[in-house]
């Protein structure tokens, strides 16, 4: 993991813990990037953190998967220096 995917995770992890969810299953390291699995208790949503700085969001629509494609777009406006 490179420390941009690194900080990334750290990130969401914060923003876990600020809305309650958890983690489904331990976190793990895939090929070129770190998939993580999130649920609120009622919805489960994947997120891949490549190390190209791509993230992939991938889950059943509903308020989980919109808080954290939010959280993501806000992220992507946010320069790297400023996070």
């Amino acid at each position: 993991m490179t420390v941009v995917t690194y900080s990334r995770f750290q990130q969401l992890k914060h923003l876990i813990k600020l809305h309650n969810w958890q983690f489904d299953g331990k976190p793990h390291a895939v090929p070129y990037g770190f998939k993580a699995d999130i649920t609120d208790g009622i919805t489960k949503v994947h997120v891949t953190f490549y190390d190209t700085g791509k993230t992939l969001i991938q889950g059943a629509p509903g308020d989980l998967k919109n808080a954290i494609e939010a959280w993501e777009r806000h992220r992507e406006d946010v320069p790297e220096s400023e996070e």
